[in-house]
């Protein structure tokens, strides 16, 4: 949504520079920039996309349309002394000050994703493997389980060990979530590091006991 009211702004913008009637060569300048910020916005779009679901050329078409468009925005403010562009006319400004309010949004949200780009390219290899080997998991939890209670384990670590069950089906979730792409695959893959962080806590715990959350060692 962020991108098409990008594109949008950018018509207005243009159609304001246009508005000015002076067909000369800085009004050119003005609309080609417009101009080729509409058509980065929609291969930033794209690019976004891509990146969130661990493409790793797309970061690279990330980072750089993001660059592009940043500083073309600033060309379209301030101007450009290297080619003789003055900042943009005051007739502009209003239309000018809303683009750059929202490029802001959308330049933190492109930097989201770059920041993460590890993480979310790690998750993207290992999700088939881990969405093949979780049903085994949580076969192996629910045994840990059924035995706790044939044994009269404690109800606390009876719990804990069951939740273990919800942990594992979450991370499935997690998974799908990230590989679907799109703003939620970034936080999907937080909230994904987080539970799996978890889960291994908790089963060291059960192994050897972790007075941090409260969890003896099974005997």
């Amino acid at each position: 949504m962020l991108f098409v009211l990008l594109v949008l702004l950018l018509g207005l913008v243009a159609y304001n520079f246009f508005l000015l009637n002076q067909r000369n060569q800085q009004e050119t300048q003005y609309l080609a920039l417009t101009t080729d910020i509409q058509v980065r916005a929609q291969q930033l779009a794209k690019a976004a996309g891509e990146s969130a679901v661990g493409n790793f050329d797309a970061f690279d078409e990330l980072s750089r349309t993001r660059d592009i468009i940043d500083n073309a925005i600033r060309t379209l403010r301030r101007g450009s002394p290297a080619t003789g562009l003055p900042p943009s006319p005051a007739q502009v400004n209003d239309a000018l000050s809303t683009l750059e309010q929202l490029w802001s949004r959308i330049d933190g949200f492109a930097g989201q994703i770059l920041d993460r780009t590890d993480l979310v390219i790690e998750l993207a290899d290992s999700a088939g493997a881990f969405s093949t080997n979780i049903p085994q998991l949580q076969a192996q939890s629910d045994e840990v389980v059924r035995r706790m209670i044939e044994t009269g384990a404690p109800s606390v670590q009876i719990y804990v060990a069951s939740r273990q069950l919800v942990l594992a089906d979450r991370m499935l979730r997690r998974v799908g979530d990230i590989m679907a792409g799109g703003t939620g695959a970034i936080t999907a893959a937080d909230a994904f590091s987080r539970d799996a962080n978890l889960f291994d806590r908790v089963l060291q715990g059960l192994i050897n006991g972790d007075e941090g959350l409260n969890i003896a060692a099974i005997r």
